[in-house]
């Protein structure tokens, strides 16, 4: 999703009272001149009966709902619990809409988020999951709100990655460092080829600058560890530029993840050795960093 994407909607399709939410009606205003279109309710789990010949000249729609009181997933090792939060970019296969899925109830989302925190002060949230929150942000606005909010209740963290470089208004929000921000790295020439429509490498290591100086807790991840050709000259060289880019304050107190391409071929072995390549390299970059997850 380049940014630009979405900058505007020809369709916004929405279900039972989604408008009348504040954050429903924010989006009815900024997109009235799209077409408004009610369908019946759905979810991610089933999604839309994709048969609208709309889908068919705009394949980047939008979609307003409501979220239910679907659990909370056991979280990964960096979280306790993985929490689908405000959006999701169509991802679903059976979505042929390719919607971008907004719930608009935000506020009941928040109400329920600082329950589940305040029954284990340290229990840490991904709320990310199924989106970027920060590429979501361009279209709503709504990520000041969310880490506002959710510092208000002083207990738990909340913490999600994006591939984007986040915009100015994060850097004045009241987060109490409640709100950790992990951006996604790769070499260039990987973002190119698998993210064609995010945020440059150097965009994204500017804008965690700014985060770490706006006292954001913050951390890079690299992901997803492509082994291309010359993988080991490439990954070297990322190295090479955040050492050289990334400021002081995140060197010191930041966060190393690495997780590798799922759907890559290559052998354990070769994973392996890429592992300890990228582990060693980041170990003599940043001896001060904490590598908090590799898979």
């Amino acid at each position: 999703m380049s940014e630009f994407t979405f900058s505007r909607f020809e369709n916004i399709f929405y279900d039972g009272d989604a408008i009348g939410y504040p954050l429903g009606g924010k989006l009815h205003e900024k997109y009235f001149d799209a077409e408004w279109i009610g369908v019946e309710k759905h979810s991610i789990r089933r999604p839309l009966e994709c048969s609208c010949e709309s889908f068919k000249v705009d394949p980047h729609a939008a979609y307003l709902t409501v979220r239910g009181r679907e659990p909370y997933y056991p979280g990964n090792r960096i979280s306790d619990f993985s929490v689908p939060f405000t959006s999701a970019i169509g991802y679903h296969p059976k979505c042929k809409g390719k919607c971008f899925y907004i719930y608009v109830n935000r506020e009941e989302i928040m109400i329920r988020l600082l329950a589940e925190a305040a029954k284990n002060r340290d229990s840490k949230f991904e709320v990310g999951e199924f989106s970027d929150l920060v590429a979501e942000n361009r279209i709503t606005g709504n990520l000041p709100w969310v880490i506002d909010e959710f510092a208000k209740g002083e207990r738990g963290f909340m913490t999600f990655t994006t591939s984007f470089s986040p915009s100015n208004d994060l850097l004045s929000v009241n987060h109490k460092c409640r709100t950790s921000i992990r951006i996604k790295v790769n070499p260039e020439k990987i973002i190119n080829s698998s993210e064609p429509d995010t945020s440059p490498l150097g965009a994204r290591i500017h804008g965690i600058n700014k985060l770490t100086y706006s006292g954001y807790p913050c951390g890079i991840v690299l992901s997803p560890v492509i082994l291309c050709e010359k993988w080991r000259t490439l990954y070297g060289e990322l190295f090479d530029i955040l050492e050289a880019t990334l400021c002081d304050e995140i060197k010191k107190n930041g966060t190393v993840e690495i997780i590798f391409d799922k759907r890559s071929p290559a052998l354990k072995s070769k994973k392996l050795e890429a592992a300890e390549f990228i582990i060693r390299q980041s170990l003599e970059k940043f001896p001060l960093m904490k590598i908090i997850d590799i898979h």
